[in-house]
């Protein structure tokens, strides 16, 4: 399973996640202790210069993980705890980047109860995400609305909108109904390409810091390696030359629950996909970096559903991915991508 993230507004489907806020590195309302002056200078803020990200002039290059039930935990002081514990695990890998979900459209412990309706307290446990991920020096890339049903998503806004009386024949109707659009944009606030050209103007004119990613996704091909290569180098060589914009591989990863793998091709299949995106970086310069699908910690195994990596149930797959930051840490001394460069807005 791949799904890629293009770093820009041209993307011509969504199958995953529809758009998000990337490289959120704000403290949370509450709680948070200052930082140094030396640490906000090395945090910095995340910009893209044509096809590359950079923090200050300097190459930066996405690392990190998918764990998307952070917010939920956390609005629960009995779980709270794991959150804390996935970071530090990634943390320890030398992970940099973790991409979760900022959204939970109606049902239980929903961020957004209804239109216009939040939980505070849920809310409260964003607050601890986003501060938990600063303590490890981890950058956040948050989703705002699924495609899929999970955690409400595109369904739920229509279910809303039908439950007010709308005359809405399907899911879809989310990317063009005024009403179910109202409902999203008021959410953030606190066909396709033409939504995506209008929510992504809507969020930069709220935020204009942050950069916005949109999701796509590629079809089920794990069990072919050299397709994975090629299907990589193909995207991009696209978001270079069609988009001038950075692409990153938002979620990647085997299911062991799958017949046709187990762990060890799935660590084969991460190795493949980090040696092709290095490899790509090093002869090319192209590639804006990937999340695994998905990092678990310990004691959370009961939500499994194939995909979970538990790193210290793998010391393996820790080994491996600890030695492709290091490869990482070598590849960035070599160079910076320009310093001199105009800055491009998403």
């Amino acid at each position: 399973m791949m799904a890629g993230v293009g770093a820009g507004t041209n993307a011509a489907s969504v199958r995953s996640v529809l758009i998000a806020l990337a490289w959120t590195a704000a403290l949370s309302r509450c709680g948070a202790h200052a930082m140094s002056g030396m640490e906000d200078e090395a945090w910095g803020a995340v910009e893209r210069r044509g096809t590359h990200f950079v923090v200050r002039g300097r190459p930066f290059l996405v690392h990190g993980f998918n764990t998307y039930w952070l917010m939920v935990f956390a609005a629960d002081p009995a779980t709270r705890c794991k959150v804390s514990d996935v970071f530090k695990d990634a943390a320890d890998a030398g992970l940099t980047v973790c991409r979760t979900w900022a959204f939970n459209d109606g049902g239980w412990r929903a961020l957004q109860i209804s239109p216009f309706v939040y939980d505070e307290e849920v809310f409260k446990g964003l607050d601890f995400v986003v501060n938990e991920a600063r303590t490890h020096g981890m950058r956040l890339m948050l989703s705002l609305c699924n495609n899929w049903e999970d955690y409400g998503g595109k369904a739920q806004y229509v279910r809303w909108g039908k439950e007010a009386g709308l005359d809405l024949s399907g899911d879809d109707d989310f990317f063009s109904d005024p009403t179910v659009k109202g409902y999203y944009k008021a959410f953030v606030k606190v066909k396709h390409k033409a939504w995506f050209e209008e929510m992504a103007a809507y969020v930069k004119s709220i935020d204009p810091m942050h950069l916005l990613e949109i999701g796509v996704e590629d079809p089920d091909s794990d069990a072919h390696l050299q397709f994975v290569r090629d299907w990589m180098h193909q995207h991009m060589d696209d978001a270079e030359k069609l988009l001038g914009m950075p692409v990153v591989f938002g979620e990647f990863g085997a299911s062991v629950k799958d017949e046709r793998f187990d762990s060890g091709f799935r660590e084969t299949f991460m190795e493949t996909v980090y040696n092709t995106l290095l490899s790509s970086r090093t002869r090319r310069d192209v590639g804006g970096g990937c999340l695994v699908w998905q990092l678990f910690p310990e004691g959370t195994e009961h939500m499994d559903d194939g995909y979970a990596v538990v790193l210290a149930e793998s010391p393996s797959t820790l080994q491996m991915l600890s030695q492709h930051s290091r490869n990482l840490q070598t590849h960035h001394s070599k160079g910076s991508c320009g310093s001199s460069e105009p800055r491009e807005e998403l």
